[in-house]
């Protein structure tokens, strides 16, 4: 049984798709507003458990009994409205995530980010003709260029005062 958190988005309707059509059981996490078209065909396939990632003991329930996690859920938004909703979503949720994933003895985690989880150097190239190259080899450098969509997406939830460690893994 894989777990699935964002199903209904955009990436993790594909995920869902993916494992079903595999024969690979899918349980799968929903707020009850959640707009389900992208995986209306699937639908009746997902065992759909109502809540969000910041009910620790929904998501506890949910993980429980599931040997693989896929966390594709988080708020994309460069709204400075939706800051602390970026914060609150995609860096404490994906801690309870991750630490439910400890608790639960689950063998695998898989984590879907973003390249924005790159950050964007503070030096970029000044000529049109030679692109600034962002790739897994770029480190992280505090930069204004970095929207708050993006340190949300990279912070770890050590640095924000979250349950998981640096270096912890699932």
């Amino acid at each position: 049984m894989v777990f699935l958190t964002g199903a209904n988005g955009l990436i993790g309707s594909a995920v869902a798709r993916k494992f079903i059509l595999e024969g690979v059981p899918v349980r799968a996490l929903r707020r009850a507003s959640s707009d389900l078209r992208l995986v209306k065909d699937l639908e009746d396939r997902i065992e759909w458990i109502e809540g969000d990632v910041l009910d620790v003991a929904i998501l506890e329930s949910a993980i429980r009994g599931c040997t693989y996690v896929v966390h594709t859920a988080a708020v994309v938004s460069f709204s400075p409205k939706e800051r602390e909703k970026l914060y609150k979503i995609n860096v404490e949720g994906t801690a309870n995530v991750v630490n439910i994933c400890l608790s639960e003895g689950v063998q695998k985690l898989a984590y879907i980010s973003s390249v924005a989880a790159l950050g964007r150097p503070s030096q970029q190239s000044k000529n049109p003709e030679v692109p600034t190259v962002v790739d897994e080899n770029q480190k992280w450098e505090e930069s204004p260029l970095n929207s708050h969509y993006a340190i949300s997406k990279y912070q770890p939830s050590w640095k924000s005062g979250g349950g998981y460690r640096k270096g912890s893994t699932a």
